[in-house]
């Protein structure tokens, strides 16, 4: 097996646990508000997400964003081969992580009172936030434990901690929520979070490192590279959130609730089944390129996360295109059929996407926090003149448009920082699968929003998405041997 070969199997290997990791935590997820609906109410799911809401902020805060950002040093610290600098590194982050977790339990407890009369309109929830702010701390020991298991690469860990954790989670909750109503909600996020704690820690302990002693002073400025990369991260997710609620707020004022709900549901299909995508991608594609020796290695990984990417996404998002009418029906209702014209156009942004997305990874893994920050604003505020401006005149369905918009500007100036600072280039074999995957995607949704989804445009969508389903399962062979691989289950197997 050649290393290209190798490395683009290492990259499917990583999206097909991961993906898997992330259908069986939304499985979870589902039965989980399915009981509560029943045994607690839409009180007590309400009640849930305003404990969730304040309490998230709070460890976005206190966190310093080091569950991310240590991926990169613990990363480099692995390619490197050195024990002991593998050793340093990952005690330096272990001491962060009990800082900042007891950083939000602390101010939890501190501002308990006022959480609780800003949130629910009086003090009766004090003593709840003070018990829930254990949670706090549970929770970012178990993302730091998370983070060492992916930055030293142990993929199957990292994937057993997550599931065997959700599902500790759910059948030592669910009880309390049945016995106990609205008055099980504390005790089970409690549990939950601390389930997940002891099953991560579990796995993590397992990295062997050598034992070594380093100061207080030490750990301080050791892990200050961590935690600037950290603040950038905290910082554009703060942003983010805010202009998002902006642009719910102004759809609300101007196209009322029922607006803001086709929004909502139509960008929670989007992030909730083809984001999962991108999740289980990444979970292995940042620390392998934030391990890379030299931008030669960082280009030729980049072109590969983006040729998988697309092949893998381009079909899945050109099928959501033809089935909206009936994947809307099925998770929402009738009801929200209105969202598809904006749905057409995102999805054929969530192509673009995983384009910008590979790029962007680059200045992260080279730890370039003002490069980082500075993409990271320009399309945050893009995003919001965008989003405002397109609704204004054409509705929702400008907000799609915006969209994709954003994410051709984005591909614009995330290659030219990647190219003039990194040397980035597309390979010729990359450009022309984008190219073909993304024409193709384009002749898809033509002929459905503009024939407006008859039988002939649905006919006609239906054999392009059977030539791209062929190109894609054509391209893959090539890269991963999918005959050998099938060869060496099936050998397994006998």
């Amino acid at each position: 097996m050649s290393k290209e070969q190798s490395s683009y199997r290492q990259i499917m290997k990583a999206t097909s646990i991961f993906g898997g990791v992330q259908v069986i935590t939304i499985v979870i997820g589902i039965i989980r508000v399915k009981f509560l609906a029943i045994w607690i109410g839409p009180s007590g799911v309400g009640i849930i997400g305003l404990f969730n809401a304040p309490l998230s902020f709070i460890s976005i805060l206190a966190g310093l964003g080091l569950s991310i950002s240590a991926v990169k040093e613990i990363s480099e610290s692995a390619a490197s081969g050195d024990e002991l600098r593998i050793a340093k590194t990952i005690k330096i982050f272990r001491r962060w992580v009990w800082f900042t977790g007891i950083l939000g339990m602390v101010l939890t407890i501190l501002f308990s009172s006022l959480l609780s009369k800003w949130t629910f309109g009086s003090s009766l929830y004090t003593w709840s936030f003070i018990f829930l702010s254990t949670t706090i701390l549970f929770s970012e020991i178990s993302a730091g434990q998370k983070a060492l298991l992916q930055g030293t690469r142990r993929l199957k860990q990292m994937a057993l901690a997550t599931i065997t954790g959700s599902i500790i989670g759910l059948f030592t909750s669910l009880p309390l929520y049945y016995f106990y109503g609205e008055n099980g909600i504390v005790p089970a996020l409690m549990i939950t979070a601390f389930s997940s704690l002891i099953i991560s820690w579990n796995y993590s302990r397992k990295v062997k490192i050598k034992k070594i002693d380093i100061t207080l002073k030490d750990t301080f400025y050791g892990g200050l590279s961590m935690v600037k990369l950290g603040i950038v991260l905290t910082l554009s997710g703060l942003i983010g959130t805010l202009i998002k609620y902006l642009i719910a707020a102004y759809i609300s004022k101007k196209g009322g609730i029922e607006e803001v709900g086709l929004y909502q549901a139509g960008f929670g299909l989007i992030t909730g089944y083809v984001g999962v995508i991108f999740t289980a991608m990444s979970t292995d594609y940042f620390p392998r390129l934030a391990g890379t020796k030299d931008n030669h290695e960082s280009n030729n990984l980049i072109n590969q996360q983006m040729e998988i990417a697309i092949l893998v996404i381009t079909p899945i998002c050109v099928c959501l295109i033809i089935a909206l009418p009936i994947v809307i029906r099925l998770l929402y209702s009738p009801k929200f059929l209105g969202a598809i014209p904006m749905l057409e156009w995102v999805l054929i942004a969530v192509i673009l996407k995983s384009i910008v997305w590979s790029m962007g990874f680059l200045f992260l893994a080279k730890g370039d926090f003002s490069i980082a920050f500075k993409v990271d604003t320009i399309t945050n505020v893009f995003l919001l003149v965008g989003y405002i401006t397109m609704y204004s005149f054409i509705g929702l369905e400008g907000i799609g448009i915006a969209e994709l918009v954003l994410f051709f500007l984005g591909l614009l100036l995330t290659y030219y920082y990647a190219h003039t600072k990194y040397s980035f280039r597309f390979h010729l074999k990359t450009k022309k699968i984008i190219l073909g995957s993304f024409l193709t995607a384009v002749l898809v949704f033509a002929t459905l929003h503009f024939l407006e989804r008859n039988i002939l445009a649905y006919v006609i969508a239906i054999l392009l998405l059977v030539v791209l389903s062929l190109f894609s399962i054509k391209m893959l062979n090539q890269r991963l041997d999918i005959k050998s691989i099938l060869d060496k289950y099936m050998n397994k197997i006998k």
